[in-house]
């Protein structure tokens, strides 16, 4: 048995959203450099990454779409934002 009632704070390990991350010129570079380095290291996956930039554009488009669309007035199963 514990004989001293203190409080422990345990540490929560870290925070993702604590981590500072800089979305500059770098990053881009970096990240352009690896898709290149991939395309040419990696030639029998080119039609697989084909197909997913298209489906990425295909589901993007349908996305924006679909939440740009207009809700009628007299909808009542849409319930308005909280």
């Amino acid at each position: 048995m514990l004989k001293s009632h203190k409080f422990v704070e345990y540490h929560r390990g870290p925070n993702m959203s604590r981590i500072p991350v800089g979305g500059d010129v770098a990053g881009m570079i970096a990240g352009v450099g690896i898709v290149i380095g991939a395309w040419i290291g990696l030639p029998d996956y080119r039609w697989f990454w084909i197909a997913s930039g298209i489906g990425g554009v295909l589901v993007g488009t349908c996305l924006y779409l679909w939440h740009k669309r207009e809700i009628p007035k007299d909808d009542l199963s849409v319930r308005p934002p909280r």
